[in-house]
């Protein structure tokens, strides 16, 4: 997603099964046109490139022999090429009904039917209702489909600062312009809407209700691209690059585990447990008191001891 982002100059989500107009579009009543999802444009992408080229995505792309087609015209505004004094043309190609906001003009324009793709500079006569010059050989536009996605390729050089215009409707192949024009009336092969006065079915834009202002009021909306400026793509993929780095290095740390400490004790030797901590205890040593002092012996006091052993050693007397 990120190197998406990074490689595309503009990208803008179309809601989905909007292929509605403005809301009051009946549908014909050929079986042909049960589904509006040819109409349906639901991406578009301009990559980022030297070379203009952009990447159109439908809700569906009929096989190129089938019928309905749509019909879808980009209009490219250059505002470079409007500040050096180029306004561009303001008059888009005849059969949509729409035109630009006032004051703008547009440098590029291109139309799409099935897998074909022409090419048209501003240049050319000034009526509305005539086709300015077709310059397809000269940008060498070509285009790509794959699945539900066409893919345009062009020489031209890619502005630095451009806005986009963008709508798509009913091809057909028996009109001059190239549009099916709308019915006040049900139809079997057109749109009808009492309302609705532009043949638009759908129109580039982020939101419905943008689209629904826009056909009412026959202006396209504009999408404007960001300013391209040189090394922004060098700088943010730095950024980005510095980013993913710090993130995996915070990622890789782990707490280190302690170190014990050295022993020449055998590692297959089990470790005996640790003892239990005793308290330790207190011994108390008493001193035996000194016996209480005897009063030295006298000659009227006999001599105890010696008194006794006479006694002992005596000679028993005859009776």
């Amino acid at each position: 997603m990120l190197a998406f982002v990074l490689a595309s100059l503009l990208t803008l989500q179309d809601p989905a099964g909007d292929a509605v107009g403005n809301g009051t579009l009946a549908a014909p009543t050929a079986s042909a046109f049960r589904s509006t999802d040819p109409f349906d444009l639901t991406r578009i992408t301009v990559p980022d490139a030297d070379t203009f080229g952009v990447t159109l995505e439908y809700a569906l792309i009929p096989p190129a022999d089938a019928f309905p087609q749509a019909i879808t015209e980009l209009y490219v505004h250059d505002a470079d090429a409007a500040a050096r004094g180029e306004p561009g043309r303001a008059a888009l190609l005849p059969g949509s009904g729409m035109r630009l906001p006032e004051g703008r003009g547009w440098h590029l324009a291109f139309r799409f039917v099935g897998e074909r793709v022409w090419a048209f500079s501003p240049e050319g006569p000034a009526a509305e209702d005539a086709f300015p010059r077709d310059v397809t050989a000269a940008l060498g536009a070509r285009v790509r489909r794959e699945g539900n996605t066409l893919t345009l390729t062009t020489a031209a050089p890619t502005p630095r600062r451009f806005s986009l215009y963008g709508m798509t409707g009913v091809y057909d192949p028996f009109s001059e312009t190239g549009w099916r024009a709308l019915r006040t009336e049900p139809a079997p092969w057109s749109f009808s809407s009492t309302e609705q006065t532009v043949n638009v079915l759908d129109v580039l834009t982020d939101a419905y209700a943008q689209q629904r202002a826009a056909i009412d009021q026959g202006v396209l909306p504009e999408i404007r691209a960001p300013v391209i400026r040189e090394g922004w793509l060098l700088v943010a993929g730095a950024g980005v690059v510095v980013a993913l780095l710090g993130l995996a290095a915070r990622l890789s740390v782990r707490p280190d585990a302690p170190t014990e400490a050295p022993t020449d004790t055998p590692t297959d030797t089990p470790t005996p447990p640790t003892p239990a901590r005793v308290r330790p205890r207190v011994l108390v040593v008493r001193r035996p008191e000194a016996p209480a002092p005897q009063p030295p012996p006298t000659a009227d006091t006999p001599d105890e001891p010696a008194a006794e052993l006479e006694e002992a050693h005596a000679e028993p007397q005859a009776v």
